[in-house]
């Protein structure tokens, strides 16, 4: 009977200057999701389209940032969160680029 073995997802070590600094990161994330709803509160203009559309993208770093300061890896491969899969992750970080270009 030939079985195959399931592969588990490999994680990488974070070390812990990088632990510290991914630390810093996140919780500079966290004030900028928490402070954006002030700046809407003061300026109803403040959002653009360029700035909800880095939302999924920045909520992938804090948790990517998470991972690496808490439990001090990264988390596991085939993981992309806040999307679905590699191809919607690349279907929007090629939407990205092109909004980025474009708007240059």
């Amino acid at each position: 009977m030939n079985t195959p073995i399931r592969q588990t997802p490999f994680r990488r070590s974070v070390r812990l200057p990088f632990r510290v600094l991914a630390g810093f990161v996140g919780i500079a994330g966290a004030v900028a999701v928490v402070g954006t709803p002030f700046l809407i509160w003061r300026d109803p203009r403040v959002p653009t389209l360029g700035n909800v559309m880095i939302l999924p993208l920045i909520a992938w770093l804090i948790r990517l940032m998470f991972h690496s300061a808490v439990y001090g890896k990264t988390p596991a491969d085939g993981e992309y969160w806040p999307l679905a899969s590699r191809g919607v992750w690349n279907c929007y970080v090629f939407l990205l680029l092109a909004y980025w270009i474009l708007t240059r």
